[in-house]
């Protein structure tokens, strides 16, 4: 006899506690089930995908928890066969999300988002798109790993996504855009991060001429600064292990028509990546900083306004992300900081309004920097 999967078991105990136990909220469910919060919460937004078809409903009970019941109009035979319909379809793209992110070497997190991401879009308007849903089940799987990579910063480009799953890049954003006519919220802001991020390319990193070394720039072949829609000291975005931001500039004549993008070390030390590994770029959308604290790297200084003021005018027009490392030359020697907080938070610009301020030693961590990490 075939073993049914053990998800489909797990599905027929909460529907057969529903039945007995209506206007159960998830805390009960789980405790009497044996099951974590999250398991819990999982099938029963799988359970969501049928709505009414289903009957099964969802409202506020007290003190805001989510509570769950049952109309019985349907037999408990017809429901759990819906249920094991859409789930057959879940099951099919889910496999494919872990092909894609086995082929692409996801890391776990990402993999778990993607995953995640698909049951979200679905439970909240797949069910309500029936003519594209042959195109989801198809493209989705593509589009929810492309949203995850974005989400958890991993650096996969759409090219790269769509190769590993022999889709063109056009049907997965084409896919995006259907499912965006669905959504609300904070899911039409996920597909617009997805859809707004598709300008990127992957670059071999190498190093820059002496000339160019601790100017913040980036040297790329001008038919990728065209493919990205960006122009000289135009902000760039620089993914490998970590995330940093540079300004833009024009390859050197002999590096033209080459995939390879020249940034000095402490750039390669930000984004952490090596020469000759390679990095994810795409345009990045700096904000005006309002406040930057720089932590003085293995020194003590000396601080006062003419030095905070000589730092800042050495920085100006200069992107940073937090744990960014940079430094000034004051009478031939650097001087190096780290970035330790922005205000606000993510890519910012340093400019004339921006307040700096420049710490005397390493700071100790306060309970706000960790919370911040």
């Amino acid at each position: 006899m075939k073993r049914r999967p053990s998800e489909i078991l797990i599905m027929e105990k909460i529907y057969e506690y529903l039945m007995r136990r209506p206007e159960s909220s998830i805390s009960r469910i789980s405790t009497d089930c044996g099951m974590n919060r999250r398991t819990v919460t999982k099938y029963l937004e799988l359970f969501s995908w049928v709505k009414n078809r289903s009957r099964i409903s969802e409202h506020k009970g007290k003190r805001g928890a989510r509570v769950f019941s049952i109309d019985y109009s349907l037999k408990q035979s017809e429901r759990m066969n819906l249920l094991k319909m859409y789930y057959e379809d879940y099951s099919y793209v889910a496999s494919q999300i872990r092909k894609i992110a086995s082929i692409l070497n996801l890391p776990r997190k990402t993999l778990e988002t993607a995953l995640d991401a698909y049951v979200d879009l679905v439970a909240e308007g797949l069910m309500n798109c029936e003519e594209h849903k042959e195109v989801f089940r198809e493209d989705m799987p593509a589009a929810s790993v492309y949203l995850a990579c974005r989400m958890c910063k991993t650096p996969r480009t759409l090219q790269e996504i769509a190769k590993s799953c022999n889709i063109d890049e056009e049907s997965i954003k084409s896919s995006c855009s259907v499912l965006g006519k669905a959504f609300r919220g904070k899911f039409q802001i996920k597909l617009a991060l997805v859809l707004s991020s598709s300008q990127e390319v992957r670059l071999r990193a190498d190093n820059v001429k002496q000339e160019d070394f601790g100017k913040a720039l980036a040297r790329i072949d001008n038919r990728i600064m065209q493919k990205l829609g960006i122009s000289a000291r135009d902000p760039i975005e620089i993914i490998g292990k970590r995330t940093t931001s540079v300004s833009a500039w024009p390859a050197y004549k002999e590096d033209q028509n080459l995939d390879i993008i020249r940034i000095d070390g402490f750039t390669r030390k930000n984004a952490g990546v090596a020469i000759n590994e390679y990095v994810t770029v795409r345009p990045a959308k700096a904000k005006e900083a309002l406040g930057v604290t720089l932590e003085p790297i293995h020194m003590r200084l000396t601080v006062d306004k003419d030095f905070t003021n000589f730092v800042k005018n050495n920085l100006l027009a200069r992107t940073f992300i937090k744990g960014d490392t940079t430094f000034v030359t004051l009478l031939g020697h650097h001087i190096p900081f780290i970035v330790t907080k922005t205000r606000p938070q993510g890519i910012v610009k340093i400019t004339t309004n921006t307040k700096i301020t420049v710490l005397k030693e390493k700071a100790k961590l306060t309970s706000e920097d960790v919370t911040d990490s």
